[in-house]
């Protein structure tokens, strides 16, 4: 029978197949029905096999083993087919099935299956992950299947199933492994059957309708394959023609549906208003989106405890976005819940019963969702949206009377004021009562008006233009009842939001000298850092250099009106104008300003965003990389705790980062719980921008601002490619901190060798000799170095030196990383190569190239999110933006017959080389 099912799979043509066989059938007559089978399928299959599935790694309690055979059509499915794997084992050493998982208690035993005798103890040895544990046996043959011979624990599996119930027996769950004598063991009762073999909970009900005795559901339970497995692997059978290309040709009536769902994904933790508008009960209304992409039901984690029938779910849940990983998900089961009539239709009851049979929880869910697959498919529910005018005007889920179902009606509120779609607003059965459920629909009525179509249209109609608003704004202030009108400046709606740094007019420029004092600098930028008067006391040679030298060597700091590259990331120098003596925060390290980045590229650690944090009263900056938006929360707890754990903070007079000016994004918004329960477990307070004012985030602007650009200079300076970006951010930071702001104080020395940001916020503990000498020590990323190997001793033969590129600074040691073992190490010992711009290590050393940053010029954003920057950069092979370089990198390959005259030696490096 075996090789016979080759006939009609080859007549028939499926485009995929699964054979299931026990696995001992590449032993029978040493494997030729097996190689047979496996032979002629594969002229027209792509044929897959695995001689042994251990059923118990896909979560199957018993212990046994199949043989697999999958394969799929070479002309229908092509190199999808050929390309197939089978799906990772899902258990591992510590997370696996025993039988006590599916035990029922001992009470529940029927006296029929209960055995009393004295079996001969084994000698102890410790259960183990997917294997039987023998602990005892009455005989040395298998025994009858009445009265098996052999006994195991329920910490390991059960046995193989057979359908007279034989193969082993197990003690009372009492019984304490402590190698007293067994008295009483169990046979297995037809429920544990059911629950080995992965059958759902009511089959026992339903197999007994067609006959009572336990020998029959024996026969049906253990005559079936191992579900688990099969269903693990069939899922990725599926997946695999889904990714060919092939159409869905099922019957929807009887075809489950996917519990994977695609759907786009927002931003993490946004708080819906509706779910903290309740008075009572904030935490238990919750809101769940219509969303026919999804093909199951998502959920929040938060109402885990309310389910019922809850099993741990494996699935990962695919998202659009290319870039952004599959989501794990938590739990599946199902959750009874009471659905709020917030439109207040008519006909529709305020509070209705509402059962989802199967919903999935998923820990980084941004919004719940409903999906209405299962009730369109199964529940017979009909979706039915209408317009206010159509009909009776009624979004609902409607299931019509039939004999034995009553009419169900389960209403959908349109959020008209909001973002648009459908929303089910509804509590958790479990976690009110009568009570709650009384003053909820009491408390109801008040709150149905706020989001309604009248209230829509009505702040729709006022909305006025600037024109409009003046009108008003006469008229107001001409009435009777107007006692006084403070006027905040209304904005043309003709004219851009004013940036804080515009170029003022000479007509304005007067008028502001009148009222206060304006300072004015040249330069690409407001916050630009000075770093002629830092650089004038340093070592080996660097206060020596032309200032074009040092603003290449350091990042591109300061002006340098010629620099092509500043030129092209930052612009022209402009006249900047500031006010004389503004009031600054005094208090080091008290207030910080945070903002995000977005990058068109995943660094070579992985990460898209940076997190750009900066102290207002020192211009102290901490750029923090991060994997997804998300981990923003984390990463401030771990700023903070950071800070307030170094004894240089320990003394202040006030917490360190008491306070947080930031702009209104989503992922620390005023209405965003999880960054609120954050603020009060670290104990600082949030000061938020105002949405219409820009000028009001300047201080995070400006940063972010300056940030970028410093980046972009690096990368374009060293012709790395954009995945190091983190690696220039860290250089950046480092550099930041080191050197002062530009600035027309009255108080800054003539000599131009003002505090720097580090010193000032550690109040002098790094001093600004030992900044001066870090400074002295830095090699910029990317860098080509030949560095002193202190593994090998003086006496020693073998090499002494190796190649590190720069990859950031520990204080005043470089931290290098090998191009080739990508390893990476400290040393003061080197010798530093600067090479001509936009010619990277790579060349040197014979590398494959990295992706140079200078071909990005026009990088659209991936699904950008509101309140995320993205960093886009130039493009060198356009000649309007950058002259092609006079050097052929190829020409500056370095061989031991070559001079050194091909790159340029940075002086101030220590020479190793005698």
């Amino acid at each position: 029978m075996f090789v016979k099912q080759v006939d009609p799979i080859l007549t028939l043509r499926p485009k995929a197949f699964m054979l299931e066989m026990t696995s001992n059938a590449v032993n029978v007559n040493g494997g030729r029905e097996v190689r047979e089978v496996c032979s002629r399928l594969s002229e027209h299959y792509y044929v897959h096999k695995v001689d042994k599935v251990q059923t118990s790694k896909y979560m199957d309690v018993s212990n046994r083993n199949r043989l697999i055979i999958v394969g799929f059509d070479k002309v229908k499915i092509g190199e999808h087919g050929k390309n197939f794997q089978f799906p990772d084992y899902i258990t591992g050493d510590d997370y696996y099935p025993i039988a006590l998982d599916v035990a029922v208690p001992n009470a529940q035993v029927p006296e029929k299956y209960l055995i009393n005798d004295k079996p001969m103890l084994l000698p102890w040895s410790s259960p183990k992950p997917n294997r039987l544990h023998k602990i005892a046996t009455s005989g040395d043959t298998m025994g009858f299947s009445s009265r098996p011979n052999s006994i195991y624990s329920w910490l390991g599996l059960f046995n193989t199933q057979t359908t007279y119930n034989g193969g082993g027996r197990r003690p009372m769950l009492s019984y304490q492994y402590d190698n007293t004598h067994i008295a009483t063991t169990r046979l297995t009762t037809p429920t544990e059957a059911v629950r080995i073999a992965s059958l759902p909970d009511d089959y026992e009900t339903w197999a007994r309708k067609f006959d009572d005795n336990d020998e029959f559901i024996f026969s049906c339970v253990n005559s079936g394959v191992p579900l688990r497995t099969c269903t693990v692997i069939l899922e990725a059978i599926h997946n695999t023609l889904v990714h060919a290309g092939i159409e869905l040709d099922i019957n929807s009536s009887t075809s489950l549906p996917s519990k994977h769902a695609h759907f786009p994904q927002y931003n993490i933790d946004k708080i819906d208003e509706y779910m903290n508008t309740w008075i009572g009960m904030p935490c238990k209304v919750r809101c769940m989106t219509l969303d026919t992409g999804a093909n199951h039901p998502f959920l929040f984690t938060d109402v885990e405890p309310y389910m019922h029938n809850a099993t741990k779910s494996n699935a990962k849940i695919g998202v659009a976005n290319k870039n952004a990983g599959a989501m794990n998900t938590s739990i599946k089961g199902g959750l009874h819940t009471y659905v709020l009539n917030l439109a207040a239709y008519n006909n529709i009851a305020p509070i209705t019963d509402f059962s989802i049979p199967q919903a999935t929880t998923v820990p980084e869910l941004s919004k719940e969702l409903l999906s209405v697959d299962q009730f369109f498919r199964y529940g017979k529910y009909n979706i039915l949206l209408r317009q206010p005018d159509y009909e009776d005007g009624i979004s609902e889920l409607y299931r019509p009377a039939k004999p034995g179902v009553p009419e169900a009606r389960i209403p959908l509120l349109y959020d008209y004021y909001g973002k648009g779609g459908w929303n089910l607003y509804y509590i958790p059965a479990k976690s009110v009562n009568k009570n709650d459920i009384e003053l909820l629909s009491k408390h109801m009525e008040d709150m149905i008006s706020d989001r309604g179509p009248a209230q829509c249209d009505a702040y729709r109609k006022s909305i006025m233009n600037s024109k409009q608003a003046n009108i008003i704004n006469k008229r107001l202030q001409a009435h009777p009842a107007v006692l006084e009108a403070n006027d905040f400046q209304i904005i043309d709606e003709t004219d851009d939001i004013k940036s804080m740094y515009k170029i003022p007019t000479p007509k304005q420029q007067h008028k502001q000298n009148e009222s206060h004092k304006i300072d004015m600098i040249t330069a690409r930028h407001p916050v630009e850092c000075e770093i002629k008067g830092a650089t004038a006391g340093m070592r080996f040679g660097i206060n020596k250099l032309s200032f074009e030298e040092k603003h290449r060597r350091f990042g591109h700091l300061g002006s340098h009106p010629k620099c092509k590259i500043c030129r092209m990331v930052a612009g022209l120098m402009r006249k900047i104008y500031k006010k004389v003596d503004p009031y600054k925060e005094v208090r080091p390290g008290h207030t910080w300003s945070i903002d995000l980045i977005e990058f068109d590229t995943r660094s070579t650690e992985h990460n898209k965003y940076l997190m750009v944090c900066c102290d207002v009263a020192t211009d102290v900056v901490k750029l923090i990389p991060l994997y997804k938006k998300s981990c923003v929360y984390e990463a401030m707890e771990d700023f903070i705790d950071e800070l307030r754990n170094d004894l240089l903070y320990s003394n202040m007079s006030y917490p360190i980062a008491s306070l947080i000016l930031a702009d209104n994004a989503g992922e620390w918004a005023l209405n965003n719980t999880r960054w609120r329960q954050l603020c009060k477990d670290k104990g600082f307070k949030m000061d938020y921008s105002c949405p219409d004012r820009k000028e009001s985030s300047a201080r995070a602007e400006r940063a972010v601002g300056k940030v970028e650009i410093v980046i972009k200079s690096i990368l374009m300076e060293t012709g790395l490619g954009p995945a190091w970006w983190q690696a220039a951010a860290t250089d950046c930071e480092f550099l930041m901190n080191r050197y002062p702001r530009v600035s027309m104080d009255v108080s800054v020395p003539v000599d131009g060798d003002r505090a720097r940001p580090l010193e000032l916020l550690t109040r002098g503990a790094i001093s600004r000799r030992m900044i001066d000498k870090q400074l002295s020590y830095y090699v910029g990323v990317g860098t080509p170095c030949l560095v002193h190997d202190t593994h090998a001793k003086g006496s020693q033969l073998k090499p002494k030196v190796r190649w590190g590129i720069a990859r950031g600074m520990y204080n005043d040691q470089v931290i290098f990383w090998c191009p080739f073992t990508k390893v990476r190490f400290r040393s003061k010992s080197f010798v530093a190569y600067r090479l001509a711009q936009g010619v990277n290590y790579s060349h040197l050393l014979k590398l494959p190239p990295p992706t140079s940053t200078q071909h990005r010029c026009t990088i659209p954003g991936d699904d950008d999110v509101e309140g995320s920057r993205v960093v886009r950069l130039p493009d060198p092979e356009n000649p309007t933006l950058i002259e092609p370089l006079n050097t052929n990198p190829n020409d500056l390959v370095v061989s031991k017959e070559e001079s050194e005259g091909s790159v340029t030696e940075s002086e101030g490096s220590v020479n190793i080389l005698n």
